[in-house]
């Protein structure tokens, strides 16, 4: 059951973050793209959340976490998204999730990121 949990909540994360990130160009999140190939394409709404994402209070802290997990996650054999490269990345980018979260907790009253 724990591994099912895990797995489920690096497949939250990762779809919150990993999208591409202009490789050689920006640290930027790419809302409209997938690292993965073979992953579910964004949706419209996904794709709206994540541009008022970047364009909200927490923007630059989005667009960090978002590249950190990013760049750190792998596709499998399938083309999928990885869910252990995912944790690992979750893990390894804690530091910028939590700026993040933070900074989302601080503006909740405000535009919140939206």
């Amino acid at each position: 059951m724990k591994k099912i949990v895990a797995g489920m909540l690096a497949s939250a994360v990762a779809a919150l973050f990993v999208v591409s990130a202009t490789p050689g160009c920006s640290s930027s999140v790419d809302c409209s793209a997938n690292k993965c190939s073979a992953d579910p394409a964004p949706t419209d709404a996904s794709k709206k959340e994540c541009e008022a994402e970047k364009a909200g209070a927490c923007g630059a802290e989005y667009n960090t976490a978002g590249s950190c997990v990013n760049g750190k996650v792998t596709c499998g054999s399938d083309n999928k998204t990885d869910t252990a490269s995912a944790l690992k990345a979750i893990g390894d980018c804690a530091t910028e999730i939590k700026a993040y979260s933070d900074c989302k907790a601080k503006n909740a009253g405000g535009d919140a990121g939206k």
